[in-house]
């Protein structure tokens, strides 16, 4: 499917963290602090974005949304 097809399938968590990664690089507690998700639900979510290829590390501890 296309990317929009596949934005459809993301769950509010991974949702707010690919909107909190809009616009720059974040860390873990940059993006705890935009969507209020607890650290073990934001670093597993960051993960499976990670694999799905949506995010990006961008350094240590930073992460981006994918180009």
């Amino acid at each position: 499917g296309t990317r929009s097809e596949s934005s459809e399938l993301l769950d509010g968590r991974k949702r707010s963290i690919l909107d909190a990664l809009q616009s720059e690089a974040c860390s873990v507690d940059d993006l705890m602090e935009r969507t209020g998700l607890p650290v073990r639900e934001l670093t597993a979510a960051l993960a499976e974005l990670e694999l799905m290829g949506r995010t990006a590390r961008a350094g240590p501890g930073l992460h981006i949304r994918a180009p």
